[in-house]
């Protein structure tokens, strides 16, 4: 595992579900329900909606209706909240994130998860103070690193100065796309190996975190 320097890092953009917490959500019949909804709007074949994001944003602009792209993204809220509320805490997650906080490194929040159900998570698990930039709070959710560059204005901090934690490729992507540095556990759907090509440092576990930062 290659050495990654942290003694410059004075900021952390942390994903959520999947790296802090596991959010339980059935996407398969979540797509259905999208793709029903859009099947009602005139759209007979949105295709896999894979990404679901992106296939929603294609099947609206497909539509002219941006307001068949609100109600689907409606439904994501909602399932996203009702899982927040039986999330689980991932190990070293609290731990890591207080130890960062104790070392006067500043921490947000970039998902692609709502805002209601980040911040249900993070009052629910006692996280410490954190910024945070959800999903509606960004035009294009990563992979693209517009929330990374949102985060470096806010922070006033260089791109090399702004650690990105996550477990999935798009963290990556969006690390590299900023110039930030990445750190990722492979306890999502992304393999270390895939994680590694993007450029990330894979940890197997948050546990591991503290001793990168002394």
């Amino acid at each position: 595992m290659r050495p990654l320097d942290l003694r410059g890092v004075r900021a952390a953009a942390v994903d959520l579900d999947g790296t802090l917490v596991r959010l339980s959500i059935d996407y398969d019949a979540l797509r259905g329900r999208v793709r029903a909804l859009l099947a009602d709007a005139g759209d007979a074949d949105p295709g896999e909606l894979r990404p679901l994001l992106a296939g929603i944003d294609a099947a609206a602009r497909r539509l002219g209706r941006p307001d068949v792209r609100d109600r689907a993204l409606a439904l994501i809220d909602e399932a996203e909240t009702r899982a927040a509320a039986d999330a689980t805490l991932l190990p070293g997650a609290r731990e890591a994130m207080l130890a960062l906080a104790e070392r006067k490194v500043r921490l947000a929040i970039f998902s692609r998860t709502c805002r209601a159900a980040v911040l249900a998570c993070l009052e629910r698990f006692a996280f410490p103070p954190m910024e945070v930039v959800a999903r509606e709070d960004v035009a294009r959710p990563k992979p693209h690193p517009e929330a990374l560059l949102r985060l470096q204005r806010a922070f006033d901090v260089p791109a090399a100065a702004l650690l990105v934690v996550g477990d999935h490729v798009y963290d990556a992507q969006a690390a590299r796309a900023a110039g930030c540095p990445c750190v990722a556990v492979p306890t999502g759907v992304s393999t270390r190996a895939a994680l590694a090509a993007e450029g990330a440092l894979v940890l197997d576990t948050l546990d591991r975190l503290p001793e990168l930062l002394s």
